[in-house]
């Protein structure tokens, strides 16, 4: 897995840093996670930047299946559309899938009339609602009707108090004025394991975790043949069937886990998603945090359902995380190190993401560079 990070700042560019948008290389495809104005154009710079380096890794637009949104707040959405265009303009005819959280009321009322413009102004939504952004987006242009491929397009209802893996989810068809519920993401996702956790801001919103599969421990041919089995033997004990007095468990060293990553959005220090995410047998390898404050800026973070540096790290704690990166950073922090500094007096495995850092993710290791 590796992680590409292209926007660090939180509101608006600051600092030569850009607003928040990241991209995660699995072995089944691409996950964009949030898509801030101007993220088409850091995927170029960044890709024309790697191959400079003659770095071994790129953004590859035509392996990307799916794009998440962690919440409407358009520092964090606002670049889907141009990038859904210039898709289309290179050719692209492979269906993409979109995922993003709105209100379960929402959600049901979509589901219970079977209309994707049902009237929802009722239910009080924000204005900034992905709802109403997914429709804005249709309206100039985001459907089949002026893509040259399909989109998937998914609501999520999300609160900070839900049941982890509990999916209160739909699949609208804009041109069909069809709406159906859904129960795996994966069959949308090309086989990608992900899953929603509710976390809390000003509008509704959640983390992503995404993982990739397990897989099988290496196959010991050397005792197989020390052993003088035949072809068929083997063959059989590669398949997980044992022969004779030869268990194929003996022959198999033990299922490797998957690398595994959580990326926040936008959160308050402290919401019971977390703290029901922590109480599930989920493992996760890397926790992507956003630290908008300082600790002395705990207020504003309360005020403003943000994090400080030192919440982000209790989150990476309680969820046994193995490593912590920071990011989504107020315009007034101009050196990240001390937001660095802080969390480390909590978590051991910190780093300050820059724009443009790549992070090689496995099991048992991580890679940095920026």
């Amino acid at each position: 897995m590796q992680i590409h990070i292209l926007g660090t700042s939180s509101s608006k560019p600051a600092h030569g840093r850009s607003v928040s948008g990241s991209v995660i290389n699995t072995e089944k495809g691409a996950i964009i996670v949030d898509c801030g104005e101007g993220f088409q154009e850091r995927i170029y710079t960044h890709n024309k930047d790697l191959k400079e380096k003659k770095s071994l890794f790129r953004v590859k637009t035509g392996k990307i299946c799916t794009i998440l949104l962690t919440h409407g707040h358009l520092d964090h959405t606002w670049g889907l559309l141009p990038f859904l265009k210039t898709l289309s303009l290179e050719g692209r005819d492979k269906p993409l899938t979109i995922i993003a959280p709105t209100t379960h009321e929402i959600i049901n009322r979509l589901f219970e009339t079977k209309n994707p413009f049902a009237e929802i102004s009722d239910l009080e939504p924000s204005n900034v609602d992905l709802c109403f952004q997914f429709r804005f987006w249709w309206s100039l242009g985001g459907t089949r009707e002026f893509l040259d491929f399909e989109t998937n397009w998914i609501l999520v209802g999300t609160n900070e108090n839900d049941e982890i893996g509990k999916t209160n989810a739909i699949l609208i068809d804009p041109l069909g004025k069809s709406v159906e519920k859904i129960d795996d993401f994966k069959d949308y996702t090309n086989g990608i394991e992900i899953l929603n956790i509710p976390t809390l801001h000003t509008v509704p919103s959640c983390a992503w975790w995404i993982k990739e599969d397990d897989k099988k421990g290496k196959f010991n041919s050397e005792l197989a043949e020390k052993n003088n089995l035949t072809k068929e033997e083997i063959q059989l004990l590669a398949k997980g069937e044992s022969v004779g007095n030869h268990s194929h468990l003996d022959y198999r060293s033990s299922e490797q886990t998957g690398p595994s990553v959580l990326i926040s959005g936008d959160t308050s220090g402290e919401n019971n998603g977390f703290i029901n995410f922590s109480k599930t047998e989920k493992e996760t390898s890397l926790l992507i945090h956003e630290a908008t404050f300082m600790e002395e800026n705990l207020d504003k973070a309360e005020k403003y359902l943000h994090s400080t540096a030192i919440q982000a790290a209790n989150h990476a704690k309680l969820i046994k995380a193995k490593h912590l990166i920071i990011t989504h950073y107020s315009s007034r922090i101009k050196d990240t190190k001390y937001l660095k500094d802080e969390a480390q007096k909590e978590f051991d495995s910190v780093h300050a993401a820059s724009d443009k850092d790549v992070i090689n993710l496995t099991s048992n290791s991580i890679e940095i560079n920026s």
